[in-house]
């Protein structure tokens, strides 16, 4: 176990990715600031690899830099199983090659020697900024997680209120507020995807000429059967659908599933969401409990 005492001012100094991590990380509340990496590698974050059977848990990424080629996130660049809790990041993630990026994690992975990869991600925040600088390559993004590529993931009382923009200039683009893409089409991949009690009230902006059909503001593209969604909400400001691509396409009312504008969020519970781990902000949005700072909000009813 590794404790981190206090908080860690890394001072834009460059930085490399840890390598690999298998263990748990606990920030006891403390804070990360001036985290800085510009890498011309894939799998690039905070930690390059993460798990099996790990824990990163109880600390906020601040005022950070990370870019590298493809597979890119603020805190895990590849999971390959174990839990992300009460983890709170706004910073800045750019992908030069492919887009395949998270918020918190940048992808799901099952190794073709493991059995099984199951990725819990629960009460973490991404608020900021994701840039794709790849044209005419894929963009698999999410505000929490990018591609669950094969592996089973559970995203619970999530938020993201960040950006994501792309320069891509073709139509395959998978871009969710909670995750980009579940699955892949005409590979034998079997990907679960379980999102729950999460928000999505953050924005995107496509700098090119993409069919955007596949960017939403919960998941962009769930090629997997086995993906399910409960009392999540995404904005109608921003985003068109909830779901831009399910696989049982005869289901076109969930495409418009969930979508509210944010003046109906404002002050106000959500249906199914509770008093744990949520707030209710005064003339905001809710945010989540773990990540208050002596801000005035409204009780819930």
């Amino acid at each position: 176990t590794i404790q981190l005492g206090a908080n860690l001012d890394l001072k834009d100094a460059l930085w490399s990715p840890i390598t690999s991590f298998k263990g748990v990380f606990d920030g006891q509340g403390n804070t990360i600031s001036g985290l800085y990496i510009k890498s011309t590698a894939d799998r690039v974050a905070l930690f390059k690899q993460f798990g099996p059977n790990s824990v990163i848990k109880s600390f906020s990424l601040v005022n950070s830099y990370i870019e590298g080629t493809t597979i890119v996130g603020s805190i895990i660049a590849r999971s390959i199983g174990g839990t992300v809790q009460d983890v709170y990041s706004d910073a800045k993630i750019v992908a030069t090659t492919n887009g395949y990026c998270g918020g918190i994690v940048a992808q799901g992975w099952k190794p073709s020697d493991s059995t099984t990869s199951t990725l819990m991600i629960q009460n973490c925040w991404f608020d900021g900024d994701i840039i794709l600088k790849a044209e005419d390559k894929a963009c698999h993004t999410g505000g929490i997680l990018g591609e669950n590529r094969n592996s089973t993931v559970t995203i619970e009382n999530c938020l993201y209120s960040g950006w994501i923009t792309t320069y891509s200039r073709i139509n395959d683009l998978y871009i969710g507020g909670i995750n980009g893409s579940t699955g892949i089409i005409n590979h034998d991949y079997s990907p679960k995807t379980i999102i729950s009690g999460c928000l999505s009230t953050g924005d995107w902006n496509l700098l090119g000429e993409s069919d955007n059909n596949n960017v939403a503001s919960i998941i962009g593209d769930a090629y997997s059967n086995e993906t399910t969604v409960t009392n999540s909400y995404g904005s109608r400001d921003s985003w068109k659908y909830a779901f831009a691509f399910i696989q049982d396409a005869d289901n076109v009312g969930v495409r418009e599933t969930n979508l509210l504008p944010k003046s109906s969020m404002i002050n106000d519970q959500l249906p199914g969401f509770g008093t744990e781990p949520w707030v209710y902000i005064k003339n905001g949005t809710p945010e989540l409990r773990s990540f208050m700072q002596g801000r005035e909000f409204v009780p819930a009813q």
